[in-house]
């Protein structure tokens, strides 16, 4: 295969890419997920979560239905709870028919796991750690929230990338000994940096759609290095009227720490070389 072959290959399952992922997003921003229940809890995870992962959400949920629960310890607003149930794995096709088909009995499959729960601080944890590696809340911690009659979701237990909103989130990070100023200008690149791609992307769909992004960007550089020129001006005619002062002259005890007196410049006289 030669190299002009393999790069339009990969043009195009870059393209692929490209399409289904703008898909997607239009389904998420437009479209409803389909549940049979329709509480509180529900109707907040699916206008917090994309499509796909509102589906993984309501299968945790409704395995949650059928588990049992009993509380072990209680100090103050922390409770401890131990929540009984079959484990199925909920990526095996058709998760919720195979669990009302099982045909294993009652009894062969059943995990015992212990949730804390802390009402004041809204803190829930559970020893199955599903949070913690995938990133959504497991059956049992859905339980605990379901016994306490919670109808939203903790925005700590929703993470930003799980969101429809993900793309329009501004996410930076910031090195050490970086100046104010630069702190700045990376919070201002990382936020506009993501708005111009999704703004790229959707004018690429129209030759029309196109020729406004460009008369766009032209007419947004002019006013840019306008402005940047006029700055400049301003900062050169300072400079004249008010020159810049010498510093670092004193220490702190008001000695120079330069040497303020010249030498004096060398005059040849007369007959010599």
């Amino acid at each position: 295969m030669g190299l002009t072959i393999w790069v339009r290959r990969f043009e195009n399952l870059v393209d692929g890419w490209r399409k289904k992922e703008s898909n997607e997003d239009f389904r998420c921003k437009h479209g409803s997920p389909f549940c049979e229940i329709n509480n509180e809890l529900i109707k907040h995870a699916k206008r917090a979560y994309t499509i796909n992962m509102f589906a993984r959400f309501k299968i945790q949920y409704i395995l949650m239905l059928e588990m049992t629960w009993k509380e072990l310890d209680s100090d103050g607003s922390t409770t401890m709870y131990e929540v009984k149930g079959e484990e199925i794995d909920e990526n095996e096709p058709s998760v919720i028919k195979s669990k009302r088909r099982a045909k294993v009995s009652k009894g062969d499959n059943i995990k015992v796991r212990t949730v804390i729960f802390d009402k004041a601080k809204s803190f829930i944890c559970c020893t199955c750690k599903m949070f913690e590696t995938e990133g959504i809340l497991c059956r049992h911690t859905l339980k605990i929230l379901s016994l306490q009659n919670f109808t939203k979701i903790s925005e700590s237990y929703i993470l930003k990338r799980w969101t429809k909103e993900a793309k329009s989130m501004e996410v930076f990070s910031v090195s050490k000994g970086t100046t104010s100023d630069n702190i700045e200008k990376q919070v201002f690149s990382s936020s506009r940096f993501q708005s111009a791609c999704n703004v790229i992307l959707k004018a690429s769909e129209t030759e029309t759609t196109k020729a406004i992004w460009d008369d766009g960007l032209r007419k947004i550089m002019l006013d840019i290095d306008k402005e940047l020129g006029c700055m400049k001006l301003i900062e050169d005619h300072s400079d004249e009227i008010h020159p810049p002062l010498e510093k670092d002259r004193y220490d702190e005890n008001g000695c120079a720490d330069v040497i303020l007196v010249k030498n004096p410049s060398k005059v040849r006289t007369k007959g010599a070389p």
